[in-house]
């Protein structure tokens, strides 16, 4: 039989009478577990006489072992117990506040206290948070942050009065980032100018998540911000702003006058002196997806003063486009990285992203871009060469073209048993019964050179396997 209510209660007590956290936690648990016990208030203790009414639990009694666990045990009785406290009912706010209030106590104790508090959707937790932000200590004050945050709508208008109050401001600012609700979009609008360019960033990046003209003003002024992160946040905030639906149908006089400079705006950034910020730019203007975002990546692809990082945001973005004009660019890339033999990083990121095409029209022209390198005299040699050719064929597999089964079929006749399972995988991905027809037919013909043939063989007996 499991164990009743009043034997829990009295295994509890005696373990804290030897002082065993761990037990008296296990029996909290227990109790709390008990199906229609969503309140200590409501705890009533079974006996083993049906016909005897049956005592009600002093819910203060519960909530004197769970304060001793959070007060003497280590810090995994104290994480389970913690867990104990929101079934206790408001009751249990008050010796978690004399906690808060105790200069004495531990800093991991009230660490503690502060978080179950979070817990509570109370005026008093609230309050008591919120002074916590100013603690000195920097545990307790980004706790107590976190824990507002997760309070949501309850905490926005006590958090709001923070933003007065430069000493906590800050911190207010990163709880009401943390809050998904539409109310917080004023309060943080009124710190987009602070003196302090931590909440000015911070401010930015939480109001990032919403659509809203106003937001959108004060991007096109935080892009010139001295401090890097706030240019960085306003970058971020104009390339989402070009993604959202009332951006695209220009239902605001503010998107329609974004919408004439948003390029511009973020090709001074491609050129920013904080590669961050630059980086940033490359991602935004692939999110902006015009004919003219894609130039200004083009712009940048061409300057030999452009640093390889960057470089590669700017394939990326141009990639994500999912454009012909973007693959063209990339194109132009190709050939004259290959042509001059330089930046072999960006060549090979040019092909792994060629093979990762979403468009269905654009995954021929892709293919096509690929099958011609295989077919070039490229500059590099030796491993990465073979390194190059197994990129070329895994791209030509995803793509899934018809018209790469040739010419995997004859990189067959490499040397190289890497580069040979490559372009099988290949061949399997793309069309598994006709390339292993032309396999077969291939097999038979004598003008084939011998290495072709020794590939033709391994790539048969792997289809057997399979």
């Amino acid at each position: 039989m499991p164990p009743t209510l009043s034997n829990l209660l009295e295994q509890a007590n005696e373990a804290a009478k030897q002082e065993d956290w761990q037990l008296v936690t296990q029996c909290l648990e227990k109790l709390a577990a008990i199906p229609g016990t969503g309140r200590v208030e409501s705890l009533s203790v079974a006996t083993e006489e049906p016909n005897r009414r049956s005592p009600k639990v002093n819910p203060s009694s519960l909530l004197h072992l769970a304060d001793q666990v959070l007060e003497y045990g280590d810090f995994q009785q104290r994480w389970e117990v913690a867990k104990v406290f929101p079934r206790l009912g408001t009751e249990a706010i008050a010796p978690l506040l004399e906690i808060l209030a105790d200069p004495d106590a531990e800093v991991e104790l009230q660490w503690f206290a502060g978080r179950i508090l979070g817990e509570f959707n109370s005026p008093d937790a609230i309050a008591a948070l919120i002074e916590l932000l100013q603690s000195p200590e920097e545990e307790l004050s980004s706790m107590a942050a976190t824990a507002l945050a997760q309070m949501g709508e309850p905490a926005i208008a006590a958090l709001s009065q923070q933003l007065t109050d430069s000493t906590s401001r800050a911190l207010a600012v990163r709880s009401l980032g943390k809050i998904r609700n539409p109310q917080i979009i004023q309060p943080l609008l009124s710190v987009v100018g602070d003196r302090d360019p931590q909440v000015r960033s911070e401010a930015i990046a939480a109001l990032n998540s919403y659509d809203d003209p106003t937001h959108a003003q004060v991007l096109v002024e935080s892009i010139h911000d001295f401090h890097a992160s706030v240019r960085r946040e306003a970058t971020i905030g104009l390339g989402l702003c070009a993604m959202r639906p009332s951006y695209k149908n220009q239902t605001e006089e503010i998107y329609r006058a974004i919408a004439s400079e948003i390029e511009d705006l973020l090709r001074e950034r491609l050129w920013d002196f904080n590669p961050h910020v630059a980086h940033q730019a490359a991602i935004s203007l692939g999110r902006v997806a015009t004919p003219k975002a894609a130039a200004c990546l083009d712009e940048i692809l061409d300057s030999p003063a452009t640093p390889i990082p960057l470089q590669i945001y700017a394939v990326r973005a141009l990639a994500w486009m999912g454009t012909l004009e973007a693959l063209e660019y990339l194109e132009k890339a190709l050939l004259s990285r290959e042509q001059n033999g330089s930046s072999p990083e960006v060549i090979a990121e040019i092909v792994s992203l060629l093979g990762r095409i979403e468009v269905p029209q654009l995954k021929p022209k892709a293919a096509q871009m690929l099958i011609e390198r295989l077919n070039t005299q490229p500059k590099v040699k030796g491993k990465d060469l073979i390194r190059r050719k197994q990129a070329i064929a895994s791209a030509l597999g995803y793509l899934g073209q018809k018209t790469s089964i040739e010419p995997l079929i004859q990189l067959l006749g490499t040397s190289e048993a890497g580069v040979r399972f490559h372009a099988i995988a290949a061949l399997k991905q793309i069309a598994p019964d006709q390339a292993y027809r032309q396999l077969l037919e291939l097999s038979s013909q004598p003008a084939a050179s011998p290495s072709l043939k020794e590939g033709v063989a391994v790539a048969l007996e792997e289809w057997v396997k399979s």
